[in-house]
């Protein structure tokens, strides 16, 4: 949870970093070959994407670190009804469940 916890910070930073630049591009674009040129083109300024470069590879570290786990823990969420029960709300997801 705290792994999740962090991966979602690091989403939080580059979303408020380009809102301060007035620019929206996704993670998965930002993620291309061309994505920091995008934000350059967008006017952000060197030190902004440097940050927006380190929280895309922190994110990749936690995204290698909790899928392991959520393997370890999907058979549990899918074994217990509760969980299955909960899963049929908008945003939770089995594991949360």
């Amino acid at each position: 949870m705290h792994l999740v916890r962090l991966r979602t910070s690091a989403k939080g930073r580059i979303f408020g970093l380009q809102a301060q630049w007035g620019v929206r591009i996704s993670l998965w674009r930002l993620r291309r070959g061309d994505g920091m040129t995008l934000l350059e083109l967008a006017g952000v300024p060197e030190v902004s994407r440097r940050s927006v470069s380190d929280c895309l590879a922190l994110i990749d570290f936690l995204d290698a670190r909790i899928e392991p786990l959520d393997a370890e823990l999907r058979p549990f969420a899918k074994a217990d009804p509760r969980a299955v029960l909960l899963d049929t709300i908008p945003g939770v997801a089995e594991l949360l469940a």
